[in-house]
């Protein structure tokens, strides 16, 4: 069925706008009546220019982004390579090595 866009205007005055799928546009005049809305403008929804295009189509299918979220999902901050300071003794370093056993310590 297609898709019309329509504005609207409430008992009270107010102008509301949407879209409505019907069969056809009485149809989706009758729908908003219902509605108790006044149909001020009602006119078929333009189609998808992209929709038959393929090179136009997002390249990243669903099974891509499970298989990337289930291979990152092991490399958190806790699970992060211990390395060692690069060179000097800095009070920083001295501080980040102070609890580690000696074998560890720069």
């Amino acid at each position: 069925m297609p898709v019309y866009t329509w504005v609207a205007e409430t008992r009270k005055g107010r102008t509301i706008k949407g879209d409505i799928e019907a069969v056809d546009e009485k149809s989706a005049a009758l729908l908003l009546k219902r509605r108790n809305l006044t149909v001020k403008k009602l006119k078929a929804k333009p189609k998808d220019v992209f929709e038959g295009l393929s090179f136009m189509q997002p390249k990243v299918t669903a099974k891509d982004i499970v298989i990337f979220t289930r291979s990152r999902g092991s490399r958190s901050w806790r699970n992060r390579p211990r390395t060692r300071p690069s060179g000097g003794s800095s009070v920083r370093s001295s501080r980040m090595w102070r609890g580690a056993p000696a074998w560890q310590r720069p």
